[in-house]
């Protein structure tokens, strides 16, 4: 139930702190108010999307807050805490606290319980603390579209609907995987041919992993083979042998091994030094070797030189074609040996994929026709609900029925005793609402025969039976008893009394006979200071209430006592229950 609504800095509104109570919470006002905007603001508490100029301009923000209060044998405990445990948000008991502010810049924040939350989830919330009627949501009884959603939501048992749901999105991606393989067979041969190319140009360059590298290397190397040779000789001389009169590298350290040994021979202490001198020599005698293998071993070979090029070139070109470096080759390489495989296992894909097509399509056509006897049966108890509405909403006579056919299709799939049924998103049947509104007439689609009145009458109908059914806690309408008067509007106000026994329902509206049965009754009251103007919202009690029913009235003070009857007489009713 929702009990405190807070608004600041929002369009019109300064700020704004409202109770609502239980039972029935009336909105009233004069025309342009702002009395809708009171509702805007809980819609975007709910998850609705936000407009800059909420806000009031630029670097201005607004922040509304509610706080739905539950308990242990609220009915939609378990559907809270649920949404609240998946998001991660602590929970306070018996308490739902929802925070949103708006920036000029149409940003948000938003915080469940003060921890920060995501629009999803408030949206989550929406669904099961409020339903709210707008003004325009009548004119969805216009399209044939959400017929389906009402018959659904009376009473279809949920486990049908998710079958059917999870066949038909099996039954789509194999249809539309067959229709992949049965394509152009032109165009199949002609990829198959490509990559057959493909893979055998590839397979016969034999590449290997690190070859770049390897041949790069290798290259320069050959390329550089005369002067590798060269400098590896005169390494070599110069460590080891000498020219002419100037000694090599390795005399030298020898000569230079005995001046250290006559060095220790005088002192003693010297013996690690002339030691530690005859481990490198040793190493620089092996240096030599090794660079002397070497240097006969290089040498510049015109023929290897040209294979290298070949193969670089060969390399090249296969990049240019499938990729930057060996190893995009090499992946290409199984890629076309993969879809080659799959082309030439196509046959038994096929015949595999038809089995499984025909299993689906006799499981689907099992859950359309359940699905379809579901929807008549509840559809049924849907029209018989909603004409006895109609009748005390005052449509005596008013014939209404819920319209559930196949879609019938030769090429359908067979669905029962609905013969060859062509499936769809949601199931394989059409439903109309049809109304008559004089008896003996013949029904019609509701769109080309309800007026604005009526349409807002059959809403309420609607609302009332699927309130009764469903445990949303809150029920908001916004000016359903657009062009009602008389003793239809008596009948309307009834039925949200009635409605508010059981859930509270929070209504704006311009009905004097809804304000007098109100358990709280809020008044929007616009005020204007030179060219500023703003909203606020009052309790209204004792005579301030019989005031603004006079003036809902009429204004006329000769009203007024009508206007009390009417507060006394509802009064009195509140207390016999």
């Amino acid at each position: 139930m929702l009990r405190y609504l807070s608004i600041r800095n929002f369009v019109l509104i300064d700020r704004a702190e409202i109770e609502f109570s239980p039972g029935l919470n009336v909105l009233t006002g004069e025309t342009g108010a702002g009395k809708s905007i009171v509702l805007a603001a809980l819609g975007l508490l709910l998850g609705d999307r936000a407009a800059a100029d909420l806000a009031g301009g630029e670097g201005g923000e607004a922040t509304v807050e509610a706080t739905f209060e539950y308990n242990n044998d609220t009915p939609e405990k378990d559907a809270i805490d649920s949404i609240l445990d998946l998001a991660g948000i602590n929970r306070e008991e018996g308490t739902l606290l929802l925070s949103r502010t708006v920036s000029a810049d149409e940003r948000s924040r938003m915080f469940i319980n003060n921890s920060p939350a995501l629009v999803r989830v408030l949206k989550e919330l929406g669904t099961v603390l409020v339903d709210l009627h707008g003004q325009h949501e009548h004119q969805s009884l216009l399209r044939r579209a959400t017929y389906r959603a009402v018959v659904d939501r009376y009473g279809v048992k949920p486990e049908l609907l998710s079958r059917y749901n999870d066949l038909y999105v099996r039954w789509q991606h194999c249809r539309d995987r067959l229709a992949s393989l049965e394509g152009d067979e032109r165009e199949r041969r002609r990829r198959e041919d490509i990559l057959r190319y493909q893979i055998q140009e590839l397979e016969a360059a034999k590449l290997q992993p690190s070859e770049e590298e390897d041949l790069d290397r290798e290259l320069r190397i050959v390329q550089h083979a005369e002067k590798l040779s060269e400098q590896a000789h005169r390494v070599y001389r110069d460590l080891y042998e000498g020219d002419g009169d100037r000694p090599s590298v390795l005399d030298q350290l020898g000569h230079l091994h005995q001046v250290v040994q006559g060095m220790h021979l005088l002192d003693e202490g010297l013996k690690g030094v002339y030691e530690s001198w005859i481990g490198p020599i040793s190493e620089l005698e092996e240096l030599a070797r090794e660079i002397r293998g070497y240097a006969h071993k290089i040498e510049f070979d015109p023929q290897r030189l040209e294979e290298l090029n070949e193969r670089k070139r060969l390399i090249q070109d296969l990049k240019a074609k499938y990729g930057n470096n060996v190893a995009d080759l090499l992946q290409y390489l199984e890629s076309a040996k993969t879809e080659l495989g799959q082309i030439e296992n196509r046959g038994e894909e096929l015949t595999q994929l038809r089995k499984e097509q025909s299993e689906i399509e006799n499981q689907i056509g099992q859950a359309m026709e359940t699905l379809l006897k579901e929807r008549r049966r509840i559809g049924e108890k849907l029209s018989n609900a909603i004409a006895g509405e109609l009748s005390h909403l005052g449509m005596k006579g008013a014939q209404f029925a819920v319209s559930v056919l196949p879609t019938n299709d030769p090429d359908g799939i067979p669905a029962g005793e609905f013969g060859p049924v062509r499936p769809g998103p949601g199931g394989g049947d059409e439903i109309e609402f049809l109304l008559s509104t004089i008896p003996n007439r013949p029904l019609r689609p509701l769109r080309d025969v309800a007026s604005g009145g009526e349409i807002s009458r059959i809403m309420l109908a609607l609302k009332y039976i699927l309130g009764k059914a469903h445990l949303v806690p809150t029920m908001i309408f916004d000016e359903i008893d657009l062009g009602i008067g008389g003793k239809t509007a008596d009948v309307i106000a009834q039925r949200l009394q009635d409605l508010s026994n059981e859930k509270q329902v929070i209504c704006i509206t311009h009905l004097p006979q809804i304000a007098a049965r109100a358990e709280t009754n809020l008044c929007v009251v616009k005020t204007a200071t030179g060219k500023a103007a703003r909203t606020r919202i009052e309790p209204l009690n004792g005579k301030e209430r019989e005031d603004e029913l006079v003036r809902m009235l009429g204004g006329e003070e000769s009203s007024r006592s009508y206007a009390r009857e009417m507060l006394n007489g509802f009064k009195k009713v509140k207390m016999k229950k």
